[in-house]
């Protein structure tokens, strides 16, 4: 079994180390070829058809990189997460639901977002929901020449929720170490 796993592991890798090649040649192709077009004294038909080659090894690329890594993240890491927790489900394209992102009280309403690889399950009797998000800020600036939109991430990580089997008096906050938690009035609890 462990030598199944690893043999496809490695077939992987190959396939990953050839769309990284594709994506070297990509940027290969596409170079010469803005330098043919900027180079030569007219527009060339070969400048255009190399940067379209360098263009098509790109999205090529990225496409069986996609696929790839999704192929991953179901073979593997879903595996891992139901060895690692109790009654676990991971879904590679989920996320937390926005209103429960918002009930924490925690992060301000965003005005774009985005959530994946959503892991729900429990690790000794402690219930849990996590996921990858990205919220995003709108910034919307007027010049001279018109209205320029721009979104600025303000939150980039892992967002959890849990469900502890006990009650608690007041409000927790969980946080990294720090220089405020060092210096505030706050209690660590093991």
């Amino acid at each position: 079994m462990i030598e199944k796993r690893r043999e496809e592991l490695e077939q992987m890798n190959i396939q990953r180390k050839r769309c990284v090649w594709l994506g070297i040649i990509a940027i290969i192709l596409f170079a010469v070829g803005l330098l043919i077009f900027i180079l030569a004294e007219e527009p060339t038909i070969i400048g255009i058809i190399i940067v379209a080659l360098g263009w098509i090894c790109a999205i090529v690329s990225a496409a069986m990189f996609s696929k790839l890594r999704m192929r991953f993240k179901k073979r593997f890491i879903k595996e891992l997460i139901q060895e690692t927790f109790e009654d676990a489900i991971y879904e590679p394209k989920g996320g937390i639901s926005m209103d429960k992102v918002y009930s924490c009280n925690f992060l301000k309403r965003a005005d774009r977002h985005h959530t994946e690889d959503l892991i729900k399950g429990s690790l000794e009797g402690v219930s849990f929901e996590s996921c990858d998000l990205k919220l995003e800020e709108r910034h919307v600036t007027r010049t001279k020449n018109g209205t320029q939109v721009r979104y600025v991430t303000y939150f980039l990580g892992r967002f959890f929720e849990f469900d502890f089997p006990k009650e608690f008096k007041g409000q927790v906050i969980t946080t990294e170490d720090s220089l405020f938690t060092l210096f505030s009035k706050l209690k660590r609890i093991q």
